[in-house]
């Protein structure tokens, strides 16, 4: 459960039992985890869910929680994916801020054409 309140919380650090235990028992957690912001994670928070965490499947083995208990297991297996997610949201991020600066050379050259086209017809 450590993963994912941290991933909720969004801190590079192993919350103490007492705060999972608070988290867990907020009338909101299952909304905060069905509404988490995946696009907001921390790299901190990431790296340390993955080195602290996933980096050892005989530890962090998803089948173990899911024996374990009803809720661990689709729990770790969401914290488990949220990383992935992430993982590829932030290699993907330079091909965004290029996809973005080209769209808008696209819609400044759009705007030009048709300033040139305007142009044309009064011609």
């Amino acid at each position: 459960m450590e993963p994912v309140i941290a991933l909720v919380l969004n801190k590079p650090i192993a919350p103490e039992w007492k705060d999972v235990r608070a988290e867990l028992r907020k009338s909101d957690f299952k909304k905060n985890i069905l509404e988490y912001n995946k696009d907001k994670i921390l790299p901190k928070v990431k790296q340390y869910i993955k080195d602290h965490y996933l980096s050892d499947e005989s530890k962090f083995n998803i089948q173990d929680f899911y024996k374990a208990s009803s809720a661990a297991g689709p729990l770790a297996s969401w914290a488990k994916s949220i990383i992935e997610y992430a993982d590829i949201f932030q290699n993907i991020e330079p091909m965004r801020i290029e996809l973005d600066e080209l769209q808008q050379k696209a819609d400044k050259k759009a705007a030009e054409l048709q300033v040139v086209n305007e142009a044309l017809v009064e011609l």
